[in-house]
């Protein structure tokens, strides 16, 4: 192979340089001046038409519902409170005093609760949180924070006796689901939507599904109430329907 070797002198390369700058000049005042290319021009004004569903969410929460229908144009949530600032029961927020309730309702033996009632039914409540704290299962705060009479309450009677008596019983059932966007929650798009979510508990009941939802909010206004969980238990009930072939006979919300 051969190597050449040009040197070039400091005024010979400023002028080729300014030679191909006229060049490069020319070429576009006869590009500006050229009948433009339709064809260019029809795909540099194209615009996607299905504007709406990019800002869809791929993945939904059945939760989040209400937080999560703008999708990416909804800014990112805050982190959560450091765990040191919620080591005292009193103060804990209102969430995490609801995440103790959960993590009870989920962990309780309910085989053990039933058949008592009245002391008996507390007595054993408070043996079983007090057994899950010493396992580590509650944090101290969170075995604080939970109010034994209120479980002792609610199994008593109404929905919390019904799931004593159920033969079928799921807690923490958890689930995913694809829906249209339509279907999810009612945007105009055909869209398919990953929809995951968590029953707090369902049981079987005269052949068909008893849902339950645990929350810890106020029920100063039951309308409001209703309307706001009403998208997310309707998920529920259409994925344990579509899911498992049973019918959903009932949906109840239990303010804890």
């Amino acid at each position: 192979s051969r190597v050449e070797a040009h040197v070039l002198t400091r005024a010979a390369l400023s002028a080729r340089e300014a030679g191909e700058a006229e060049r490069a000049d020319a070429l576009f005042d006869e590009a500006l001046a050229a009948m433009p290319d339709e064809g260019l021009l029809a795909a540099y004004r194209w615009r996607y038409p299905y504007e709406n569903a990019v800002l869809l969410p791929l993945k939904l929460t059945a939760s989040g519902l209400s937080r999560e229908l703008t999708g990416p144009a909804e800014p990112p949530e805050l982190i959560e409170r450091p765990a040191f600032l919620a080591a005292d029961a009193n103060a804990m927020t209102g969430a995490e005093r609801g995440t103790a309730a959960h993590a009870a309702l989920q962990r309780l033996d309910l085989d053990a609760l039933r058949g008592l009632s009245g002391d008996e039914l507390h007595a054993e409540i408070v043996r079983q949180l007090n057994d899950l704290a010493e396992r580590a299962l509650l944090t101290p705060a969170m075995r604080e924070a939970i109010r034994p009479r209120m479980l002792a309450a609610f199994f008593g009677e109404g929905p919390g006796a019904r799931m004593l008596r159920a033969n079928t019983l799921r807690r923490e059932w958890m689930f995913t689901l694809s829906l249209t966007a339509r279907e999810a929650f009612g945007a105009d798009s055909e869209e398919t939507v990953l929809v995951q979510g968590s029953v707090d508990c369902c049981f079987i009941e005269d052949g068909q599904w008893v849902l339950l939802d645990y929350k810890t909010d106020r029920a100063d206004d039951e309308a409001d109430l209703r309307r706001r969980y009403e998208p997310q238990l309707a998920l529920y009930a259409r994925a344990l329907e579509t899911i498992t072939g049973i019918p959903v006979r009932e949906s109840l919300i239990c303010l804890l």
